[in-house]
């Protein structure tokens, strides 16, 4: 996908409620404030920590909260690396490559 929608929420405001899941560490074990979490019996949804890009912070993709009442994103990461034909509607904040 072009596009991702993700929400940050601080780590101690974040709790799972119910279930099981396996954790993932992309750069190895001996970084393991960068990790991705998933359901153990479906492999989906979870949650996901970015390490030193934003610490103390928990990732959830948009979507999994099924509301479309959700609110829109108010700043857009990465802006500069977009493929040439995304847009955005100008009242959106735009970052550099960070």
């Amino acid at each position: 996908s072009a596009l991702s929608h993700n929400v940050w929420f601080r780590e101690e405001n974040v709790r799972v409620v119910s279930g099981d899941y396996s954790v993932w560490y992309p750069q190895g074990e001996s970084t393991a404030d960068v990790m991705k979490a998933f359901c153990r019996i479906c492999g989906g949804g979870g949650f996901s920590k970015s390490g030193a890009y934003f610490p103390g912070s928990v990732v959830i993709a948009g979507g999994t909260f099924a509301d479309p009442s959700f609110p829109a994103p108010d700043h857009v990461h990465w802006w500069n690396s977009r493929p040439h034909w995304i847009d955005l509607a100008e009242a959106i904040q735009r970052h550099a490559d960070e």
